[in-house]
């Protein structure tokens, strides 16, 4: 698995709905073709695509995800299948995250992905900041790679992303710096960052030697592709 040089967030959220099917399309037409997508489970453990807890930033919905049925979540929230065949038809490569909160059933979550990785068999990755996913992913799905998402970036984390058997580490852009970054490349790890929306913060992330720059603009950083 190689990263790609830039990968469109939750779709391309600068530039349509955060995490779903038209903002899948958005990054595709903006010239990308990788995106970063979240999923999270319903209450009769349907994976659907999702980043928060609730459903009130997205949808002016208050219920909980993990508590909703998926044949009662508000139109335009894509299931994951639906997702995964568009990215299929696309040509696109995805690196899902596997969202985990307090409620979240990791068992449920990992093997309802499972199911429909392996009836979709999509281009991509799978990557969390939960061990306990990725440990599961891996009993689930070990023929797909993985990558240890983290904020603090330090030689603890890298050596729990290689305990974990991941290929990557997406980290913090602001913790980026060249040092660690080449402890990381060192010990055989791939290095994306997120998010970065500035031309000149992606520069100096490239500059540091990061392989991957994830973005909610990828209209805006393949603009200044050479540059990268």
């Amino acid at each position: 698995m190689q990263l790609p040089l830039l990968m469109g967030h939750r779709g391309a959220a600068a530039l349509a709905p955060e995490n779903t099917l038209a903002g899948v399309r958005a990054a595709k037409a903006a010239g990308v073709d990788w995106v970063e997508l979240d999923v999270l489970s319903t209450a009769d453990a349907v994976p659907v695509v999702h980043h928060d807890q609730t459903l009130a930033r997205c949808f002016d919905d208050p219920r909980v995800l993990s508590a909703a049925s998926a044949d009662t979540l508000p139109a335009g929230l894509p299931r994951l299948d639906q997702m995964l065949t568009l990215l299929n038809e696309l040509d696109m490569g995805v690196n899902l995250e596997l969202k985990t909160y307090d409620d979240t059933p990791i068992d449920a979550l990992v093997a309802g992905v499972a199911e429909v990785w392996q009836r979709c068999r999509p281009k991509g990755f799978l990557s969390s900041f939960s061990s306990p996913a990725l440990e599961k992913a891996q009993e689930a799905l070990p023929e797909v790679a993985r990558a240890f998402i983290t904020t603090p970036f330090n030689q603890r984390r890298i050596d729990e992303a290689l305990r974990l058997g991941c290929f990557a580490v997406n980290v913090y852009h602001r913790v980026i710096g060249a040092k660690r970054v080449a402890r990381a490349k060192a010990d055989g790890l791939q290095v994306g960052v997120w998010t970065v929306n500035t031309v000149t913060e992606a520069m100096r992330c490239r500059q540091a030697g990061v392989d991957c720059v994830i973005t909610d603009d990828p209209a805006l950083l393949l603009s200044h592709a050479n540059d990268l």
